[in-house]
């Protein structure tokens, strides 16, 4: 019999949310308010709500909760009044059973719905019209002089590849592919950008995030350990000297001394690299060019490697005791 009725409650709502708000409405005032209810029985007032929505049940504390509060028994609340072992109401569990599977997440709309094509692969949920849409708009073609104005609008105006897709009705990424065809949008870009103006403008932030410590521009451990190094020494220097648009790491105040100190990795150091990645090699041409500025503004530049100030000091306090004698007798 319990296996038997169990299947027949399998589905049905657990509560008699009807019962409930009748019995709330009923009690005297104030106590028929949600907002004193939920403060009475220690809950959120969205949930007595909910709960007479049947959009979401009580839990058994809860549940025992409200019966004392409204006064009834959990038989009534639970919709089974049971008289000498048999249920009084069964034709009407058979009627909620069934307007339980007509209000199922799979006959209604909105939230908790459960897709027609879960697990089931290569089904979409698109209709035909949305397919055709879609594909119209991603493989939409332009003429010459359509791309050109689109060039145009985008260089003028300033405006997102999305917004430009909604104006000709086309995916965004449509959008995206004339820009980056048109070389004279790019040659334009990278020329604002290697503007001498804006060169400055990002050499002076760079300096400021430097000092300020901001970021990612922090000193690393061969830097700390040659401030260290020129400290000990008593060697007066300035950190992150700027010369044209680029920082030599230090300047040996009152002289024509560079300091650059190289990581092993970033800079390719020959004694743990035998070859050079395209990373690498891009430093290497960056390096060249550094000396060559150095060279032009009557600078001497010193270069010591990552690997050589942490382990090996002792060479680099010569070379700057060195240097630092040179100073003193100049």
């Amino acid at each position: 019999m319990t296996k038997r009725i169990k299947d027949k409650f399998d589905g049905w709502k657990i509560i008699n949310n009807d019962l409930l708000r009748e019995r709330r409405e009923q009690m005297k005032p104030p106590f028929h308010k949600k907002k004193v209810m939920a403060e009475k029985l220690h809950i959120d007032p969205n949930l007595i709500k909910k709960y007479e929505d049947g959009t979401k049940y009580p839990s058994l504390s809860t549940l025992k909760k409200l019966c004392l509060y409204l006064q009834i028994s959990a038989d009534e609340l639970l919709g089974l009044d049971i008289v000498n072992g048999s249920l009084n109401n069964l034709n009407s569990v058979r009627l909620q059973i069934q307007h339980l599977k007509e209000r199922s997440p799979q006959n209604q709309g909105g939230k908790g719905k459960i897709p027609w094509n879960k697990r089931k692969k290569g089904v979409y949920i698109y209709s035909e019209k949305t397919k055709q849409k879609m594909k119209d708009s991603s493989c939409k073609k332009f003429t010459k002089e359509q791309e050109l104005e689109i060039c145009k609008q985008y260089e003028k105006e300033k405006i997102s590849c999305a917004t430009l897709a909604k104006r000709w009705n086309c995916g965004p990424s449509v959008i995206r592919n004339i820009v980056f065809r048109n070389d004279k949008i790019l040659r334009s870009r990278k020329e604002a950008q290697s503007t001498e103006k804006t060169k400055e403008k990002m050499s002076v932030s760079a300096i400021q995030r430097i000092q300020t410590q901001r970021g990612p521009y922090k000193d690393t451990k061969p830097e700390l350990k040659m401030k260290e190094i020129l400290n000990d020494l008593n060697i007066p220097f300035e950190h992150q000297f700027r010369l044209g648009n680029h920082l030599f790491d230090f300047h040996i105040l009152n002289t024509n001394i560079l300091i650059e100190v190289d990581g092993d990795y970033w800079h390719g150091n020959p004694k743990k690299f035998s070859k050079l990645n395209k990373m690498q090699l891009e430093m290497k041409q960056k390096d060249i060019k550094n000396n060559k500025l150095a060279k032009e503004n009557n600078y001497i530049l010193l270069r010591f490697w990552e690997d050589d100030i942490l382990n090996s000091e002792e060479k680099i306090v010569k070379k700057l005791i060195n240097i630092n004698k040179i100073i003193i007798f100049s």
